[in-house]
């Protein structure tokens, strides 16, 4: 029976292959019951490597019964215990009057049958723990194997071992598709395939069998996968193998957990954590948690981390399918209105915390209003970046535009610290047709004129410094003169960029009384480093000292407080004094944040003899 149900495709699960043959040889050689949970999400493999982990070990049972669980006539579709014992009986010879009539004797016959003997049963596609609990009996040569979408704590709690089943990796998922297909795919074809599906074995076996399809070429079938929701295009005969068991599974939720689960699918971004979870169902935290956690045992969502969740690429796809269909349609623009509206507030959050520039012009408001993240922002920013990021692009689709327009400001800092430039350039040139007042307008071109110098698109920071120096905002004449001094360093024209800073200073006068010490730190933190590039070490002493009293005094401002106290110390080592009670903290903090770049030449520094 088990060979015959062996996959002829099986493919790679080592580590979990070996690891169920020692816990079977330790459960045999210490005569104890071997119990196995295999749990993954739908279309994973469980059965085929269940049924492959069982055919190894079959030759040391005496008694090997299989029953797939699901497929009954019964109200629910599965198999309850009572029919599964009928199920396993006539499996053993037991038939006509022989069988008895009650369940609970079915199970009590059952159990008095397999008792003392050798026995490896194996239940497939198992749909709650009370269809498996009744079954078990005490005996030291037994092994049972699960499979199941869900994880059980009943099972746990009665000494099962879960084993959880992950999807394919590359070559594990390559290997599929080779097999499947019987000749070799391009490996363009294959990765592309295996990125949409994200290694699901049965998503990936419904395409290998459409590439192997003489009724168009591997690039045409990629080109329909990839065109649209891809599970219409996992097809085969008309059907749709993936879709049906989501919908199996699905069918299978309470309708809070069916809610949530569509509702979820809207987040932007690539995972979630618990407090936007609770905030777009409108549910308390504890009670969120609880139910993302039924949600995981059910293998509709998975688990990142603490707290965290995401969605495999297909299963978000059926979801944004099913909220599309089943919600409202102002229900549905509320979910996502509320999603951006979160992110966007997070954002501002941390904004305020990392950043000490001025509020956006255009956002002062809102700035005011929203308190400051408490925590590691830097590590909170980090974390969330890609889902902000998916946040203020769909911000801009909203049907209203006020958020669209201003979300950008939040990211530009923690971007431009980052290196992460390119994800908000495009951003801030998709804003910059709304904002017509000059001071409006110079905001967005000053910010533009920093990411394109980061990028080091010269040409466009030149022409972006010449349109903000031609806006007539004066207050705005500093900082612009700051970034067309930065864009001529990054060329290399060190002597223009400190006639450039000269000018800056020049009119750091007109600025805003309670902004201009900053204005002046970082006047004098630029102005260090440059003379330091031109080998005037002296003369970079001073300027470099008073950005660092500066910013080491500031709250916040940890980018600024390494850069300059780095570069005080490479200095002060230049001049033959002691650096590393500057060097060293300088290279933690970059560290920390992330900075791979800055605290490579803090390391260069200190590496030098």
């Amino acid at each position: 029976m088990l060979a015959e149900m062996r996959n002829q495709y099986f493919v790679d699960r080592g580590p979990e292959r070996a690891e169920f043959r020692r816990r079977n040889e330790e459960a045999r050689s210490t005569g104890q019951p071997q119990l196995t949970l295999f749990t993954g999400p739908q279309g994973v493999g469980k059965t085929v490597l269940a049924t492959e982990v069982c055919h190894e070990i079959a030759e040391h049972y005496e008694v090997v019964l299989f029953c797939d669980t699901q497929g009954s006539a019964g109200p629910n579709g599965r198999r309850e215990a009572p029919e599964i014992a009928l199920h396993l009986l006539e499996d053993l010879g037991v038939v006509g009057e022989a069988m008895p009539a009650k369940d609970e004797r079915r199970i009590a016959a059952l159990r008095s049958r397999l008792a003392g003997r050798k026995v490896l049963l194996y239940l497939d596609d198992v749909a709650t723990a009370d269809q498996v609990m009744p079954l078990l009996f005490a005996s030291p040569q037994l092994a049972v194997v699960v499979t199941s979408r869900s994880s059980f704590d009943k099972l746990r709690m009665h000494g099962f071992a879960t084993s959880v089943v992950k999807t394919f990796g590359p070559e594990a998922a390559a290997e599929l598709v080779v097999k499947r297909t019987g000749t070799v795919v391009g490996a363009r074809e294959i990765e592309a395939v295996n990125r949409i599906c994200e290694g699901l074995p049965l998503a990936l076996s419904v395409a290998a069998t459409r590439l192997s399809d003489s009724g168009s070429t591997p690039a045409e079938y990629v080109a329909e996968l990839s065109a649209g929701n891809p599970l219409y295009a996992l097809e085969l005969d008309d059907e749709h193998p993936v879709l049906k068991i989501f919908d199996l599974a699905y069918a299978e939720l309470a309708e809070e957990e069916r809610f949530a689960f569509k509702a979820l699918s809207l987040l932007p971004g690539v995972d979630f954590g618990t407090a936007i979870a609770a905030a777009v169902l409108g549910r308390a935290a504890p009670h969120t948690k609880r139910l993302l956690e039924r949600l995981t045992k059910g293998s509709l969502i998975e688990r990142t981390g603490p707290g965290r969740y995401r969605y495999h690429s297909l299963l978000r796809e059926f979801a944004k399918d099913k909220a599309l269909s089943e919600f409202d349609q102002p229900d549905f623009a509320g979910i996502a209105t509320k999603a951006v509206q979160w992110n966007w507030r997070l954002a501002v959050s941390l904004d305020k915390s990392l950043s000490n520039r001025p509020a956006p012009i255009q956002a002062e408001s809102h700035y005011a209003e929203i308190e400051a993240f408490e925590g590691d922002a830097w590590a909170e920013y980090t974390r969330e970046w890609p889902n902000i990021v998916a946040a203020a692009k769909e911000a801009r689709a909203l049907p209203s535009e006020e958020i669209g327009a201003i979300f950008p400001f939040s990211l530009w800092y923690f971007g431009y610290q980052t290196k992460r430039h390119d994800d908000v350039i495009d951003a801030y040139h998709e804003i910059l047709g709304r904002w017509t007042e000059p001071s409006d307008r110079w905001q967005v071109l000053r910010d533009l004129v920093g990411l394109h110098e980061a990028a080091e698109d010269f040409e466009r920071t030149d022409a972006y410094v010449k349109e903000a120096l031609d806006v007539d905002y004066p207050p705005g004449r500093q900082s612009t003169y700051d970034w067309y001094a930065l864009a001529k360093e990054a060329r290399g024209d060190h002597e223009s960029a400190l006639e450039l800073f000269g000018k800056s200073r020049e009119v750091v006068a007109s600025m805003e009384v309670s902004r201009q010490p900053r204005a002046l730190a970082l006047l004098d933190m630029h102005t260090g480093r440059v003379l330091f590039k031109l080998g005037r070490f002296e003369d970079a002493r001073g300027p470099a000292a008073a950005a660092w009293e500066f910013f080491r005094a500031a709250d916040g401002e940890e980018p600024n407080k390494a850069f300059s106290g780095g570069r005080l110390g490479m200095i002060l080592r230049e001049l033959g004094e002691g650096a590393e009670e500057l060097l060293v903290p300088a290279l933690e903090l970059f560290e920390r944040l992330g900075m791979a770049k800055q605290a490579e030449e803090i390391r260069a520094v200190l590496s030098e003899e």
